[in-house]
């Protein structure tokens, strides 16, 4: 829905009547279908947990048709008894006249447990510290009891129509908090139910509009935005019209395409919210980690049962398996298989290769085969932030040859405008409470080039900033300057090291930094380890010449061999974790690199909590622990202290590294 954008009055009624009737046409040709022996509208009820949170988006006359629809018992009473007059009251106050706020429905939740219907609706611009307001529906009086009531108050919810058992109507008679916002759909008609759910909503939507939590911002409201709450992201997701684009730029081609970004850089969020068809392909969105829905990760598992069972692989394992994850049937159309966590699928074969010699020849090398016929008549596309993990029995490998890699693009800014998909995002964290002008984005997306999730923590922190600085709501436009100003003040390193909103790419970078890190993924390890350096070097851009790439390489730390700098020059910058052009290199996310910057590296064999020890287990000789690490550089990093001849020789109980660098002890 385009509810976040609809504010007139006339838009938001146009839009709840579209919406109703696409979604009665829906469930009304299933209620008329017949599946084996049973009919569609005995089906409905049993499995609304598919599709009740619909409910919320209805007009109350189409709930009523629904509650008519569904085969006749408890299901379709509790419709028209609870959630028709939970609609009304939200209905009659959209259709006030002289108002310039509107309650809108943005989310719906059924749980078929507690027989209940959430509804959120759109908040007052003035409720500073809250963006929906939560009402409830309860279908049957058993689970509107005094415990789920009480539950509901302390959640703040604003109304709850049930159908009230009589000791649960003396409950609510003698308990006043719980009795402003609960209303009987037992005692009174339908007509009076409705009166008292928009009495209880006007007095909460009053309060709201009323409240003022002083002349400075009190609130803060972008920690609403739901990182880690996936069940919430459909309100807050941005249209990624930049993946669409760099998919239909293969609409013709088949093969199979990789890209590659930094992690959070929100390419599961996009793929999996593409839709089913892409000019005459069907796009099937499967993953190898943690997706939106238990079906996105069939494609895997069928994959891991195979390689388990170590039986033959069918020579239709790859067609056949893809056919059964694709949301539509492909009925012969092309398809578009998108493999998200690549790494996992790939590292999880070399595994198992490592493990069976026998499984290599019979599930192994023929899924990698079946990969490259797959892809000669459709497109299939990894997804990931590591550019090499496919290349496993490379001695055998049929695929590696075909694979070709494409930059994923982070959020998109139109310079010296706030449209585009990172003017959405910021809009969306900001929740339209805080204004902001192009000079602003420009800079924001300068420090984090678009990396929603390091967006979302710098506005974050920066709120944080505005509400130290008392800067009221009123009035508010942050411009290029109050950035700089926050820059200044709080993206410097001492604060990135300790700031919550930082922790996963704190975490990220160190374990990537480290002796485990190096053991798992060495081309991780040196991108990190080059973006630490590079944020060390003193320039205000994070950048450094073209040409001191391989000698800054020189000084990691490493215990082993690594990546040549052209290399990671070319995939780093594929990744999104560089950008260079003839002359210098660029730290391409900022807040990224200075966060590598901002951590200590455990770079030797214990990697425990931060203490770092040599490569070698017996810890550090008399001399190094004399000098603990050598000096501080500009970044908290501890440099080397000196270098002993290339041919990588021990200086005491510390080894250097191939380049002869000894690591630092502590």
């Amino acid at each position: 829905m385009r509810a976040t954008n609809a504010y007139d009055q006339n838009a938001i009624l146009r839009l709840r009547s579209l919406f109703s009737a696409a979604a009665m046409g829906i469930l009304d040709g299933y209620a008329a279908v017949r599946i084996g022996d049973e009919r569609g509208h005995a089906l409905l009820p049993r499995f609304s947990r598919r599709w009740g949170h619909n409910l919320a988006f209805l007009t109350p006359e189409a709930a009523s048709e629904v509650a008519a629809l569904v085969e006749p018992g408890p299901f379709g009473e509790g419709i028209e008894r609870s959630v028709v007059p939970l609609l009304e009251s939200i209905d009659r106050l959209i259709r006030k006249q002289r108002e310039d706020y509107f309650p809108l429905p943005l989310l719906g939740r059924f749980s078929w447990s507690d027989r209940m219907l959430e509804v959120s609706v759109r908040a007052p611009r003035s409720a500073s510290a809250r963006r929906v307001i939560e009402a409830r529906a309860y279908l049957e009086g058993e689970q509107a009891f005094p415990g789920a009531l009480t539950e509901a108050l302390a959640r703040n919810v604003a109304l709850v129509v049930a159908p009230l058992r009589p000791h649960v109507r003396e409950f609510v008679r003698e308990t006043d908090a719980v009795a402003t916002i609960v209303v009987d759909a037992d005692a009174r008609g339908a007509g009076a139910t409705v009166e008292r759910a928009v009495e209880v909503w006007t007095r909460t939507i009053y309060s709201l509009r009323s409240r003022r939590t002083g002349p400075a911002i009190a609130h803060n409201i972008a920690r609403e935005f739901p990182l880690r709450t996936p069940s919430m992201m459909p309100f807050y997701r941005v249209e990624r019209t930049s993946v669409r684009d760099l998919l239909s730029a293969f609409d013709r081609n088949n093969g199979v395409r990789l890209w590659c970004s930094v992690r959070r850089s929100g390419k599961t969020t996009a793929c999996f919210g593409l839709d089913f068809t892409a000019a005459d392909s069907v796009i099937v969105s499967q993953t190898c980690g943690t997706g939106p829905s238990p079906d996105a990760t069939l494609f895997f598992d069928k994959v891991s049962e195979a390689v388990v069972s170590s039986t033959r692989l069918e020579a239709d394992f790859v067609e056949t398996s893809v056919a059964e994850c694709a949301p539509v049937a492909p009925d012969g159309r092309r398809k578009v298989l998108i493999i998200d966590e690549y790494e996992t699928l790939f590292g999880f074969l070399a595994a198992a290769a490592d493990r069976d010699g026998y499984v290599r020849y019979t599930v192994l090398q023929p899924l990698l085969n079946q990969f490259v016929e797959f892809a000669r008549d459709n497109l299939l596309v990894l997804l990931g932030q590591q550019p090499d993990a496919h290349f496993i029995l490379m001695d055998q490998n049929q695929l590696a040859p075909y694979v070709r890699q494409d930059p994923f693009p982070l959020f998109e800014h139109v310079s010296g405008s706030r449209a585009g998909e990172f003017g959405q995002l910021v809009a969306k964290v900001f929740t339209e409470r805080i204004d902001c002008d192009p000079g602003f984005l420009g800079s924001l997306h300068e420090e984090t080039a678009g990396h929603p999730f390091l967006t979302v923590n710098v506005l974050c922190s920066l709120v944080d900033w505005l509400i130290e600085q008392k800067r009221p709501y009123r009035g508010l436009r942050l411009n290029q300057g109050d950035f700089g100003e926050f820059r200044k003040a709080r993206l410097q390193l001492r604060h990135l090291a300790i700031g919550a909103d930082y922790d996963f790419f704190r975490r990220a970078a160190k374990e990537a930094m480290g002796r485990r890190g190096y053991d798992v993924n060495p081309w991780l390890f040196t991108v990190y380890w080059v973006l630490r350096e590079i944020c060390g070097s003193g320039t205000d851009d994070l950048s450094i010449k073209r040409r001191d790439l391989a000698g800054l390489m020189e000084r990691i730390p490493a215990p082993g061999p690594l990546p040549e700098p052209s290399e990671i020059l070319q995939t780093a910058s594929q990744a999104n974790f560089l950008r260079y052009d003839e002359d210098r290199v660029w730290v391409r996310i900022r807040t990224l690199g200075r966060l590598a910057a901002a951590v200590r590296a455990g770079v030797g064999v214990g990697d425990v909590e931060g203490r770092t020890t040599c490569w070698r287990q017996s810890g550090c000789g008399a001399a190094e622990r004399a000098i603990p690490g050598g000096p501080l550089t500009s970044t908290g990093l501890r440099s080397p202290s000196r270098t002993t001849a290339e041919t990588g020789t021990a200086s005491g109980d510390c080894f250097a590294n191939r380049r002869g660098t000894i690591p630092w002890c502590q």
